[in-house]
C-alpha cells in the first residue's frame, strides 16, 4: 500500500496528476487522497473532486521511489523503501 496525493493545479490540458508518496514528480501544492493498494483506487478517489485526472506516468510504471518522510499536520508518514 502507498499514500497518494493529487496535484491541486491542473496542467495546461486541465489534467490533475495523482502521485504516490516518494514520487520524484510530487508537486508542492497537493492534496492527500489516502492510503491505497493500487494507483487506480487512488484515481477513483481523486475523480470525486477532480474529474479530469490521471496517474503520474512514473508512478503508474512502478518507477522506484526514494524513501523519505512527509509530514501532514501532526502525522509523519514514511514512504515505502525500494
Amino acid at each position: 500500500m502507498s499514500h497518494y496525493f493529487i496535484n491541486n493545479h491542473a496542467a495546461v490540458d486541465g489534467n490533475h496528476e495523482v502521485h504516490a508518496l516518494g514520487c520524484r514528480h510530487m508537486p508542492t501544492d497537493k492534496a492527500y487522497l489516502g492510503n491505497f493498494e493500487h494507483a487506480n483506487e487512488a484515481l477513483i478517489e481523486a475523480r470525486k473532486d477532480f474529474w479530469q485526472s490521471s496517474t503520474c506516468k512514473s508512478c503508474a510504471a512502478g518507477v522506484p521511489v526514494e524513501p523519505r518522510a512527509l509530514r501532514i499536520g501532526n502525522v509523519l508518514i514514511w514512504s515505502p523503501e525500494s
